[in-house]
């Protein structure tokens, strides 16, 4: 039996709206797509533009600093020499602070490049901590504020050492950011309490405020490099911002994880858990070694 040519066609010419219909609902849904695409790179580049003037300020900010005092002291007359001495101990403060500054800015380059690698040492977590102390006291003594440092199950006098096989320098730098972050919400003549203790090979280290706290809706975004808790760029307060998504991705690095405890009006407490590295011979510096970002 011979197929009907006046069927066929028919048939034919059935599909071919369906063919239609389909494609105009894939356009439809690609074009829908592209859109939200869109709109996802400008906000992108409105988070990045402002993460720029962010840090854009921390930058110029001592930077101007120094450059002013420094032009004072060369300007100050000899009878006036005495003052030299609290201006260069301005100038150590704003230098530090820029150094801090620029040390996250080299580890979140490092980081996006993705040559960010873990060099493990056996460490004092006692020295560690005091280390990152000593990093940002001045910006504690700036605003009157007193580290209390405390290593579980031993006085802080006696110092107990409590040892680990971890990442110094990414370790420092991620509690001199807690720190720092602490200091920033912190009322002037409080205290920060730093707790730390290394069980069953891991170094729990915990870094309490008791400022303001955190917002329960903020504490998804407070890791976000591009964003900062503050809609206001210029704002006086910076936010959370570079500093503590340096943290969050060292942490990952050294394979630790980050915890946050908050309560408004009563502080926030972070804290980083590191497990004991086993290290090969790619990663294992000697005793006492370190590498400086």
């Amino acid at each position: 039996m011979k197929n009907n040519p006046d069927n066929k066609v028919q048939k034919e010419s059935k599909k071919k709206p369906d063919i239609t219909e389909n494609l105009r609902l894939k356009n439809k849904e690609l074009s829908r797509q592209l859109e939200l695409v869109n709109e996802k790179l400008k906000v992108s580049e409105k988070f990045k533009s402002n993460f720029l003037s962010n840090m854009m300020n921390e930058i110029i900010n001592p930077y101007t600093s120094i450059m002013s005092l420094s032009r004072n002291i060369v300007e100050l007359d000899r009878k006036n020499w005495d003052k030299v001495a609290s201006m260069a101990e301005l100038i150590y403060s704003e230098a530090s602070d820029l150094d801090f500054q620029l040390n996250n800015i080299f580890v979140a380059a490092e980081i996006e490049a993705g040559e960010a690698f873990v060099q493990i040492s056996n460490i004092e977590i006692n020295g560690l901590i005091q280390d990152a102390v000593d990093k940002i006291k001045f910006k504690a003594e700036k605003k009157n504020i007193v580290i209390d440092v405390e290593y579980k199950g031993s006085p802080v006098s006696q110092k107990k050492p409590l040892n680990l096989r971890t990442d110094y320098s990414k370790l420092r730098l991620t509690l001199t950011n807690f720190l720092n972050n602490a200091i920033k919400y912190s009322n002037p003549g409080g205290r920060i309490k730093v707790l730390a203790v290394v069980e069953d090979k891991k170094a729990i280290i915990t870094v309490q405020d008791f400022g303001p706290g955190i917002e329960k809706e903020d504490l998804d975004t407070i890791f976000d490099r591009f964003r900062k808790l503050d809609s206001d760029v210029n704002s006086l307060n910076t936010g959370h911002g570079l500093g503590l998504s340096v943290a969050k991705a060292l942490s990952d690095i050294v394979e630790g994880e980050i915890t946050i405890n908050t309560e408004r009006n009563k502080g926030s407490s972070f804290t980083i858990i590191v497990p004991e590295a086993e290290p090969d011979d790619d990663t294992f510096l000697s005793e006492g070694d370190e590498i400086i970002f």
